[in-house]
This record gives structure tokens, sequence and C-alpha cells, in this order.
């Protein structure tokens, strides 16, 4: 047996695919994320007198009342415990069924969110999370390991082998009978033993699921009437039956108070290891007796055998009820699904503090950061930055991966969108930051220090127009810095080497001719020899200098600090959005001091940029420093000197420039900590206290930090006095790979690549497959015709000679431009097809190359064909026109020249031929803009036998033709019809192909004696004359062979050539189980498999039929598939497309010959049934015939309904 599951669909939170007809299911999965740990799930209940002279002690129960709830609300719902490789999981899974699918998405969301509050009323503190996206997918898929195509087969008596990739999982289910004894009086819960034994049994995944649903709360008047005056000091002795009397007072009292549930329990038990399974199963049924059983109710636990299973396994994957039905009331429900009170893994066991929360006009701003959280995760509204506050500088703090780069991301991003004159420099360690170039508006220029496709290069001698004497000093300084123990603070400069050095760097400041790396060398030679007589240690002085400052002229520093001239000027920096990216640095060869100073001398450069700016109370600029405890750890403070990282938030705030720091940990300067007027905390468990301290949390909401869940944050604002938690916005930034940086870059920033001075090693020929030639673009310099070339083609795409006439220069002229364009990715290029010569040609082009070509045959078709009445636009979006005599809608389909896909156009074309038969249009005219793509189109279509479809190229024939054809009002699909008309007799090739057939019909004999003689202890001969017309599946062929499922392919090798395998979808099934059929490659298809299954099914069922009912008795005449005569049922099957192309004529004349006859077409898919449907709505024939899918849930009901009117009119 094959199992494919992957015919599905995610939108949203809901899980969506076709369960039989048009209707679509939907299925949401709401997971437990947190139950408190004070949470209770039991309460001591005093039982009132309910009858007189009867009454019942107190007992302590689970509470239930909030299952008492949900039954005016939900119609059913299933509750799984999975215990999968040591983690535990609690999960709510809902199955909807509507035809529309924004209906199922909605009531999904709407009665996922009712669960969610009346749990959460009932159990405060309770969170949960709607699963989406991958999370929902790896949920539902879980409990029968994972997506994708299975092979299925039955082990002994009841275990499933699945097989998967090479991977094998052997799978039992086990179903519970009767009902739970409750135990709520235990000191542990029956949950908790229950998952504390499978967990310590190490198991290695097993699924507990529970699914119910409510029943008519029923008042039994008549007992309570019968029952209510008993004298039972007279009668009792005479009253045998005391239990039945007891259970029907409890079952009013529980369908009064507590509701009834109708509920099928069971559960799939998992493991990689046949032995394992078998030894789990001896274990998991002890435990579950131990649990659930007692002196009231004992529970039977037994597994399903071979025969049922294959049928049970479509039911577990939604985990939907088995047959296993039992009849609980609430109390009873409660004790197979209430939460845990022990601490398990994967659950979190914490309680939500009560937090304060502003109102609405305080934090609604621009830059959205998420919504307010109120008491259980419920969110709000959104809340926002104001940029008055980040004015005063915004600190974010937590665990990697809690959402703290993300959040930034998010509000450079929306800075971008609402406040364009705010410009930003990022400093980043990771290169996360680099991903903004697909989301941001603003041109983003990426430097990535070392690196070739966004080199960063500078000069550092260069004061930059600042003062040259205190740019030596801070330089100096940040030397000192560079050199000194990370953890010990002593400076590894002695007092000579400092006094040495400061004197080299303000001669090298001083002059702007010297003012390089190179210069500074040779100062600290000339120094050597101008003071060597004075001093003979500073020889040693100086070279233990030129040993520490080496490291600038070597490896990937010195592709930055080795250097003339910088490539990039701060002052234009400053007026730009930037992104430094050392991640590349620190993975080839740099060090985390080199980073730093880099970074503290990137800061030194924006602060002095920063102070010429003056005064001002508006916002100018930003810094961001992600990873800062590398940059401006505490222990720095210590230095008499505060760092350039502390002096932006202490010196500028007044000159409009702000600070957005990141650390994973608050320990950085707290000079930083405590000039930061935002404060974002996400998770934190090593520095709660320190934070606790600077955002006045009290010790519930300290202890709750520790463990807060992704996203969710901790703020602090100037505007509002108390901290407020937060669930911040989940957004995704697309990866960015060093071909996208080199694009934009060289764009939008071509002149930072004007004086680099290294080779520039990346393939450029990843960029774009067209480029031809190698073109050095590190020395890059867009020139006048560049840019002219480019603003020729912003209008529309040409060629190389168009391009030159409009430019008025040769084609030799502009080459080596275009060459250059192409291959840095600023232009591009694409073939397309010449109208007058059916040619091709290379075009350049800026951008959407498509609709340009699009374009231009709309234009030449509007000019040359549109005419009123007879040629025009449609208005379905799918097509182009219309042929409004011939009824027939008219597609151009355009795509590049080697993008033409055969799996991609079919299933396009089934789409259109969809859309188009829903409309009552059965001819389709495809322009497409090739002669090439026309010929391999018309093969495919012949192939499939799709001959409602006309191909036409953008080429000056076809057009001549296609005109000639809408000017005589007369489609090519007409002449066809008349052509067959006159045709009464077959065709050659029929009678060609009708003798090949029977030739070999007549040599089957030959053929089997000829592998007999060959392969006879193979192939059986009661297996091979099954070829001819049974057509055996995969599980009988491994029983003829006597070979498992994974050597088929190689025992029947040796007939390959004689045999033909199609894959059928098992009736059974409704997840679209699938079996391989076998047969002559001549005789078998898809129509005759499906006509031998009903054919089966007719006959289990008593159902006498005729099969290949002739309407006549002319030879080769049309026939019915199949005939039951008895009730003048006529049934005929549609296994694939091709049938429905003479659909019409056989159909037609079936009915005519035989008017009273009850039609019935059986249709192998939905596509299929569909496309009949709009077919006999347009013949005016969709209420005379039934159309039934081959699937369960139309096959099953209709079978039965022949077999009662069969036996009915047999009686």
């Amino acid at each position: 047996m094959k199992y494919n599951i992957d015919n599905f669909n995610i939108s949203s939170h809901a899980l969506l695919f076709r369960s039989g007809g048009k209707k679509l299911r939907g299925i949401s999965i709401l997971e437990i994320k947190n139950i408190p740990k004070n949470i209770s799930t039991r309460e001591n209940r005093v039982l009132k007198k309910n009858i007189e002279r009867i009454t019942f002690n107190n007992q302590r129960v689970y509470f239930h009342y909030h299952l008492t709830v949900l039954l005016n609300y939900i119609p059913r719902l299933s509750y799984e415990i999975s215990i999968h490789k040591n983690k535990v999981r609690l999960r709510f899974i809902l199955t909807i069924e509507k035809k529309n699918k924004r209906d199922i998405i909605n009531e999904l969301k709407s009665t996922m969110e009712l669960i969610t509050e009346i749990y959460q009323t009932s159990f405060p503190g309770l969170t949960f999370e709607l699963l989406n996206g991958d999370k929902l997918r790896y949920a539902w898929s879980e409990i029968f390991g994972g997506l994708g195509e299975y092979k299925i087969k039955i082990l002994d008596n009841d275990c499933l082998k699945i097989n998967q990739n090479e991977k094998d999982l052997y799978l039992k289910v086990f179903k519970i009978l009767d009902k739970p004894q409750v135990k709520a009086d235990l000191a542990r819960s029956q949950i908790d033993s229950f998952i504390s034994s499978v967990l310590g049994g190490n198991f290695y995944s097993c699924s507990f699921v529970i699914n119910f649903e409510p029943l008519e709360i029923v008042k039994f008047p008549d007992i309570k009437k019968k029952y209510r005056n008993l004298d039972f000091d007279n009668t009792f002795d005479n009253f045998n039956d005391y239990n039945s009397i007891r259970k029907n007072l409890l079952d009013i009292r529980h369908s009064e108070i507590t509701a009834l549930w109708r509920a099928s329990a069971y559960i799939v038990l998992r493991s990689i290891d046949k032995n394992g399974l078998e030894t789990n199963s001896q274990k998991l049924m002890a435990i579950l007796d131990t649990v659930f059983s007692g002196k009231e109710n004992s529970i039977e636990i037994k597994s399903y055998n071979k025969n049922k299973i294959p049928y049970v396994f479509p039911l577990i994957i939604n985990r939907n009820s088995l047959e296993n039905k039992i009849l609980l009331t609430s109390e009873q429900l409660a004790a197979y699904i209430h939460l845990p009170e022990e601490s398990f893994p994967s659950i979190n066991r914490s309680n939500i503090p009560l937090f304060e929360m502003p109102t609405k006009d305080i934090v609604n701003e621009k830059i959205s950061i998420g919504k307010i959280l109120f008491q259980n995760d419920k969110e709000l509204f959104k809340v926002g930055i104001d940029i008055e506050d980040l004015r005063l500088n915004m600190f974010v703090t937590g665990l990697i991966g809690m959402g703290k780069t993300t959040l930034v991301m998010n509000v450079l991003n929306k800075l971008s969108n609402y406040y364009p004159d705010i410009n930003w420099i990022v400093l980043d360690w990771k290169g996360d930051y680099s991903s903004l170039i697909k989301n941001i508006k603003d041109e983003l220029l990426i430097l990535r220090p070392g690196s070739e496709e966004a080199p960063f290069q500078i000069n550092m001698f260069n004061p930059e127009g600042a003062n040259q004497n205190e740019h030596a000093r801070k330089l100096l300084s940040l030397f000192i810095e560079l050199f000194k123990s990370d953890f010990q603070n002593k400076p590894e400069l002695s007092v000579q080497m400092e006094r040495v050095c400061r004197e080299v760097i303000y001669n090298v400041t001083s002059d702007p001719n010297k003012q390089s790396l190179k210069t500074f060398f040779d100062y600290l030679d000339d120094y050597t020899q101008e003071n060597l007589h004075k001093n003979r240690t500073i020889g040693m002085t100086t070279n233990a200098l030129i040993n520490r400052f080496d490291r600038f002229r070597s490896g990937n520093l010195a592709k930055v600090f080795d250097v003339k001239k910088s490539n990039v000027n701060f002052n234009e920096l400053m007026n730009k959005k930037v992104v430094f990216d050392f991640n590349y640095l620190l993975s080839n060869g740099g060090t985390k001091q080199d980073v730093r100073f880099l970074m503290n001398l990137i800061l030194k450069y924006v602060i002095d940029r920063a102070l010429q700016r003056g005064l001002t109370n508006e916002l100018e600029h930003i810094v961001v420093i992600e990873d800062s405890q590398l940059l401006v750890p505490a222990v720095l403070r210590e230095v008499p000197e505060t760092s350039m990282g502390e002096d932006i938030p202490l010196l500028l705030r007044g000159v409009g420039e702000g600070m957005i720091t990141i650390a994973t940990r608050p320990e950085i300067s707290p000079d930083i900590i405590s000039n930061s007027g935002i404060k974002i905390s996400f998770k934190s468990t090593y520095d709660s206290k320190k934070i606790a301290n600077y955002q006045n949390l009290n010790r519930e909401q300290e202890e709750y930090l520790k463990v807060m869940p992704k996203r969710e944050a901790i703020v602090s604002i100037p505007s509002f006095a108390h901290p407020f938690r937060i669930m911040t916005e989940e957004i995704f930034f697309n990866k960015c790979l060093k071909e996208d940086i080199l694009r934009n870059n060289k764009r939008n920033f071509p002149n930072i690549y004007s004086n680099c001075n290294s080779d520039n090693n990346i393939a450029d020929s990843n960029l774009n497959k067209n480029s031809e030639t190698k073109f050095d673009n590190s020395k890059f310099i867009e020139t006048e015709i560049d840019k002219k070339i480019e603003s020729v083609l912003e209008k529309m795409p040409k060629n190389k000679y168009e391009i030159g006439r409009e430019l008025k220069l040769s084609v030799s002229d502009i080459e080596q431009s275009l060459n250059k364009l192409v291959q840095i990715g600023i232009i591009k290029t694409e073939i397309a097809p010449i109208f007058s010569s059916g040619k091709l040609q290379k075009l350049y082009y800026y951008s959407n190359f498509e609709e340009h070509l699009k374009n231009e045959i709309r234009l030449k078709i509007e000019k040359e064909y549109v005419h009123p009445g007879t040629f025009g636009l449609v208005d379905d979006d799918k097509f182009d026109y219309i042929w409004y005599t011939e009824n027939i809608l008219v597609k151009i389909y355009v795509k590049p020249f080697d993008a033409l896909d055969k799996k991609d156009f079919i299933r396009e074309i089934s789409d259109l031929m969809t859309s188009s038969l829903s409309d009552n249009i059965f001819n389709l005219i495809l322009i497409v803009p090739f002669i090439r793509w026309k010929n391999n189109i018309n093969k495919w279509l012949e192939e499939f036998d799709l001959h409602s479809i006309d191909i036409y190229a953008y080429e000056k024939s076809d057009w001549e033709n296609l005109k000639s054809l809408i000017k005589t009002g007369k489609s090519r699909f007409d002449i066809h019809l008349d052509r067959e008309e006159k045709e009464t007799s077959p065709s050659n090739e029929t009678i060609k192909k009708q003798k090949t057939t029977k030739n070999f019909d007549r040599d089957h004999n030959k053929v089997i004696e000829e592998i007999i003689q060959n392969n006879g202890d193979i192939f059986p001969i009661p297996f091979l004359k099954r070829l001819e017309a049974n057509f055996p599946n995969e599980q009988e062929v491994y029983e003829y062979l006597r070979c498992d499922h994974h050597s088929i392919n190689g025992y029947l090798k040796p007939i390959k050539r004689y045999i033909k395998e199609i894959d059928v979808h098992d009736v059974n099934d409704p997840v679209g189980m699938t079996h391989t059929y076998y047969g002559w490659n001549d005789i078998i298809n898809g129509r005759l498999i499906l006509k031998n299954k009903i054919s089966d099914l007719f006959s289990e069922n008593s159902i006498a039929f005729i099969n290949d009912w002739k309407i006549s008795n002319i030879e080769n005449e049309n026939t019915i598939d199949i005939f039951i005569p008895n009730l003048n049922m006529a049934i005929n099957i549609i296994y694939e497309h091709t049938y429905l192309l003479n659909f019409k004529t056989r159909f037609l004349e079936q009915i005519k010959k035989n008017p009273n006859f009850q039609f019935v077409i059986v249709s192998y898919s939905t596509e299929i049934k569909d496309i009949v449907q709009k077919k006999l709505k347009a013949w005016n024939l969709l209420d005379d015939i039934k159309i039934i899918k081959y699937d369960w849930s139309d096959i099953d009901p209709w079978i039965r309904k022949i077999k009662n009117k069969f036996n009915a009119d047999n009686y």
C-alpha cells in the first residue's frame, strides 16, 4: 500500500484539503504553552440529596464545569497528549467541513478563540498558541511520522510498518473500551501518573487521543416520575436492582448538571524498532489499566488487527473518532483530559504576574513594535515607540533567539517608512541587518570590511575635517584600548612606547600629504634612526610598536586600513542609511579586538560629524550597536576616559543623535543603560535582578522575566511610570546573499568601488546567467554612456542596435558598457521574437520584460483583430480576449524563453480549461511568443489529447492564418468538427491501431510461453494470466512473487517491456491511499481498473450488473461501462481528461437512444467531476444525471442506496 500525505495547503492557522466532492476540510491545532504552577484541577464536591432517603457522600472530582460550557459551542473536538522523544505536548484539534475556504478559516479561528476563553476563565494563567505554518504541519503529521510518500505494510497481526526515505517506523493503534474510573482523590492525578509512566518507560513516541462530541441533554422524565414516590423501607428488599436505580439517578444528575459526551479514546504507539514496539505495547496496556481502571469501572484495551488497521490509519491522521465510542459524563471525560498538575518536559509552568497597562493614547505611535498583553497573553491593542522617546535612546536586552534583532530591524524599517529623513548607521557583528535591503524603501548601503562585494576602506589618519591634534589624541586612545588586556584592564604599551606612538601619530596626521599607514611605519623607522644615539632602547621600543601595528597591514585588515584614501566620506554617510557588517571580518581571521577598534574608529567619525551639526531638539540620526557587550562591556568603564560608545548617549542627545543598544546581557556600561529612555527586556535568566532594578520590576515580575516565551518583552518608556508586557510583531526578513549586496551597492552606490585597489574575486556570473564577458567591477565607475543606456532602457527593452541608434553611437562603442551593466546586475538580457521573420533577438532591459512583450502582442491584436461584436476584451482576469461569434477565449501566454516547462504548462492549462468551462466555453486559443514553443506545446496537447486548444505563435504566417479565420468567422474547431461529421468510417491510423491490438492479444499466449521458458521459476502462470483482465495490485504481486515491496521492481524487470503499472487510490480511504496495479501494457488503463473495482463492490452487495453493455447490436458501437438491468441504470466511468474529448458525442448518443435510462457518471477526481458538472450544466442535463466521485465519501452512500433500491425492486 502507498500513502501520499502532502495533498494539502496551509492558510494562516488552517490546514486545508479536499474531503470528497466540493467540500473542504479544515484543521486547526491549539497547543497549550503554559500551565500555572499553582493550578488546581480537582475539587471537593458536596452532592445534594436527590430523592428522599437516598443521599450520596462527598467526593473529590476533577474540575469539569468548563466542559459543560463547551457543550453549547462545539460540535466535536479532539484532545491529544503527545509524548514524542521525551517531550510532552497537549493539543486541541478541531476539524470543520464546509464548501468555502474563508468560512472554514474564520470558523476555526473563532471556535479556537472560544475554547481559549473558556479554559483561561476556568484556569487563570493558562496560555495557548494557535499553531500555523511549519508548527501546524509538524503537529498534525507527528502522529504518523511526518509528511511525504509512504509505503505501508502490515506485519504480524496488528503492527503497521511505515517506510519513508529508507527509514522504517512501526505503529500500533489501541482502542480503549468502557468508562474510566475517576480517581481524583489520589495524591497524583491520573494524567500525571500516565505521563510520568510513559516518560519513565522510555517510549519512543506515543499519542493519547480523545475525540468527544456532546449529546443533547436528556432529562429522563419518565424515570424520575417512576421512582419519585418509592417507599424504600417497605419495597427495597423486593428491589433487586438497586444499582440500576442508582445509575439512573446518577444519569439524571449528570445529564442535567455536567452533560453527556460520546467519546472515542485510543492510543497510537510508535517505535523505530519492532521488538521495542512489542515490549512497549505490553507496558502501555499495563499503564492504562493501572491508571484508568478501578472497582466500579474497568477499561479494556485492544489493538486493531490487520483487517482493521488500514481503515483506522486514515482516521487517526486527523484525530477522528473510531468505532469504539462510549458514553461519558463530564466528570468521566475529565479523567481523560484534565490538565497535568506536575512539571513535564516542554510544558512551561509559570504564573503570569500582574502588570500595569498604559492607555491606548499613550502608546498609539507610528513605529509599532507589537501589542499590549493583558492577563493570559490576550493581545489588546498596538503599542508603538514615540519618536521623542527614541531621541532619549533605547536599550534592548535578552537571551539569544528571543527576538531582539528582529524588533530593532522592524523599528528601522518603520523609521524608513514614516520618518525617511532620519538616517542611521548600524554596527552589526552577525550580518543580520543586511537583509534590510530587501525590505526598506530607501537606498541602503551595506559595507562589509575585508570583503570584495561590499568593501570598506578607511584612512584612519585622515581627520576628515576634525581638528588634527584632537583626532591624533583620540586615535592614540583607541590604540591604547586595543592593546590592553580585555579582563585586567592593563595596558600593553609602556610609557616609552606610548610617548613614541603619540609623537609619530601627531606627525602623520598633521601633514595631509602623508596621512597613511605606510607613512606611519616610515615615521617609526625614521624616529628610530633619529633617536637611537640618545636612547639605546628606542630601537626595541619601535620594533615592539611595529610588531603590534603590523596586524593592520596583513590579511583582511590590510584591505581596510592599508589604503591611501578612504572609499567613503563620513559627511555623506551621515546622510544615508548604512549597515556595517563585521561578520565577514570575524569569519576570515579578524578578532574581537580588531572589530572593536574598527567600531570605535567609526563611532569617532560619527561623533565628530554629529558635533558639527549644532544644537537641536529633533532626532536627526541614530546609531545602532548590536551585541554592545562586546564593544562597551562594564569592565571598560574603569578607565578614566569614557569609550566612544558611551559618548553618544552622554554627550550627543543635544545635537539630535540617538542610540539603540542591543545586548544579550545587561553587562555593559551603566552610563548607557541609565541614559536610555526606552528599555525593552526579553527573557533573561542570569541578570534578572539587574534588569529588575533599572525597570522597577517587583519580585513576581522578576521571576516571570526568567521564563517569558519568545517574542514577549517587558517595556519601560518615559511617558508611562510602570513597566508593561508586549508581544512583539512577528516579522520575517528575507535572507540576503552577497550577490544581492553587490547588486544593491553597485546600483545605488557605485562610487565605493572607485578607490578599491584590491582584486574583486566574486563570481559575477552568478548575478546574471546571460553574462558573456568578465569585467573587473572592482574598478567600476559609472560613465556617461552607462547612464544614457540605463535611461534608454528605463522606457522599454531594446536590442543593442536600437540602443546604438537612439544614442547615435556605434554598437562597438556601447558593447563594453552593455556587458559591464549586465554583469553587475544593473540591466538584464532576455530572448525575444522578431515578428516579421520568426527569428530571435537578444533584448536588454531594465525591468518587466514579460509585461513589455505581452503589451507588444496585445497592441498588435487590438490594432488588427479587435472589432465590436466579433473580437474584444474579456472580464475574466485569466484571459485576455474573447472571440464573441465563436465563443472562444484567447490567452496571451508569455514567459522567459527558457522557462517553458511541460509539467507547469499542463497544470496551468488545466486551470484555464476549468475556468473557461465554468463560463460554458469549451475552446481556447493560446498566443505564444516563439515558434519553438508552439511546436513543443502542440506535442504535449497531442500527448494528452487536448484538442480543444489551438496554438498560434507571434510570427507573421501564424498571424495571417488567425486573421483569415477571424475574417471568415469560422475557427479551426468548426473546420475540425465538419471534418469529423464527414468521416463516418474509421481512419487508416485507427484501423492500424486496432490490428496491432488484436495481434498483441493473439500473441499474449506466445509472450507468456516465452516468459515461462526464460523465467518460469519467478513468474507463475496464474500471475501472468491475471495481467490480462484482473490487474493485480502490489500486495498481490508480493504474494505471487514472494518478494518484499522493496525489491518488486527488480523482480519485474525481465517483463517490464510487456507490462505497465497504474496508480489508483483506494475508494475506501479518505486521505488518498494509493495502490499500484499491473497489466499488459496494451490493455491496462485506469478506467478498466475503476470498472473492476466498482463491479467488485456490486458483487459484494449482490447487485446484478452487465459490463460493457452495447446500446445496439452493431459492432464497434458505443457501449456503456456498467449496466444494472433491474434499475435501468447506465454507468459511465471517466478516469482521465482524454476521455472527455469525445465525451459529448458518445454520451448524448447514449441518452438519445435510451431516454428512459437513469444515467450515472463516476469521475476519478474532483477536477474531472467539476468539468463534467459544468458540461452537463451547459447541456441542461445537470438535474437529470448523477455524478459520483470515485471516493469513499461518494461511493459508499451510493452503493448502499442502489442496494436498498435493488432489493426493494426484487422484493
